[in-house]
């Protein structure tokens, strides 16, 4: 069953959807999308607990999920906690994003080891800022990181409706530097080119394999 409540922290109150309740719990980012165009609450395995977290705005959602070191302290520092205190204490916190919040799950997870267990990002926009966070990984060991990318993700020198937002390097080679990078920094990753392209149908496919992990 899933249910909708509302978690109030420092950046405000975000809608959160609630699926079960267990040992293990998954963090969606990007949870309209989760939700209503991936599909993902019905995938979800048995015994396992899902909370999707609204992104609020478009203008927000640019702002928290570009490597920013605020919205990463609040996932750990705030919504775990809360997650904890209303719904359990789950042993283990896997972080899930899609595009711009696969490179925020990346990202916060990276910041806090030892809060996230594991990264599941699905096409993360590693090209942001000119590969930013390729270029500023911490060292490892860390969270297993799991990156995906759809090999039709190609398209390159893409204006994304803001300045900031400019896509030089296509999703799929800056996925594969980044991955690169990551294990030259000593992390756990997994890496899987699906058969797509960056869309919702290809990514309830692909969290299907990475949630049967």
């Amino acid at each position: 069953m899933l249910r909708q409540v509302e978690f109030r922290g420092s950046l405000g109150p975000r809608r959160v959807w609630v699926q079960d309740a267990s040992s293990r719990c998954l963090v969606f980012l990007d949870g309209e999308f989760y939700v209503e165009r991936v599909g993902a609450p019905p995938i979800i395995p048995a015994g396992v607990t899902a909370v999707y977290l609204s992104f609020g705005d478009p203008e927000l959602r640019r702002v928290d999920f570009c490597c920013n070191d605020a919205f990463a302290d609040y996932l750990a520092l705030e919504m775990v906690p809360w997650i904890q205190a209303t719904i359990g204490h789950p042993a283990q916190f896997t972080l899930c994003g899609l595009s711009l919040s696969g490179l925020a799950a990346i990202h916060a997870a990276l910041r806090h080891p030892r809060v996230f267990d594991r990264v599941v990002s699905q096409s993360p926009s590693a090209w942001w800022n000119d590969e930013w966070l390729s270029r500023n990984l911490p060292s490892g060991p860390g969270p297993d990181v799991r990156v995906s990318v759809g090999a039709h993700e190609t398209s390159e020198n893409v204006g994304h409706d803001h300045p900031d937002l400019f896509q030089v390097t296509s999703q799929v080679d800056s996925c594969r530097n980044l991955v690169a990078d990551l294990q030259r920094h000593g992390h756990s990753v997994e890496y899987v080119e699906f058969e797509g392209g960056h869309d919702a149908e290809s990514w309830r496919e692909d969290l299907r394999a990475a949630l049967a992990c």
